[in-house]
């Protein structure tokens, strides 16, 4: 387990390749694209067995790293109708800023102006997964941030969809 200053990312857990093996059969994904990300970076082998077993089952994986800290604030820059100025807003949500081609920065929830800005969340694509534009990754997170499942608060990261 180790530290980086500037990102204040912690290494997290590797996923262990019988844990995908059983939570992601085969059969089932033959033949198709799943979009798979991790709340923080991959870490160790982490990659290396989500493609193995891509393979394995016939299917191409997505690899996305969804990071909720160490990102800079968004702000709306909108025109005011007072004496012709503008002000800085909190951000509404689903504005984004696409950093590079593979990189983007997120915004998935929205607050109260009363309570503040909230940090979004950076999105990487991973190079070594399935292709896929940061646009279109951008718009499926924000999509699957809408399945709250009821919690009293929408979350920042994209609900877990499994199928059974």
């Amino acid at each position: 387990m180790s530290t980086e200053s500037g990102d204040a990312a912690i290494e997290g857990k590797e996923i262990p390749q019988w844990f995908l093996e059983a939570l992601l059969p085969p059969g089932t994904l033959r033949g198709k694209t799943v979009l798979i990300y991790r709340d923080g970076r991959f870490c160790g082998e982490g990659v290396t067995h989500l493609l193995n077993w891509a393979a394995t089952a016939q299917a191409r994986f997505i690899l996305v790293e969804c990071r909720k800290s160490g990102t800079s604030r968004l702000y709306n820059l909108p025109r005011s109708h007072s004496e012709g100025g503008r002000s800085i807003a909190a951000s509404t949500r689903g504005l984004g800023l696409k950093l590079s081609s593979h990189e983007a920065i997120l915004v998935t929830t929205q607050v109260s102006d009363r309570i503040g800005v909230l940090y979004p969340i950076r999105l990487t694509v991973r190079s070594e997964g399935h292709p896929a534009s940061v646009e279109q990754i951008m718009d499926a997170i924000l999509k699957l941030t809408l399945l709250h499942h009821g919690a009293l608060k929408p979350p920042r990261l994209p609900m877990i969809v499994a199928w059974y």
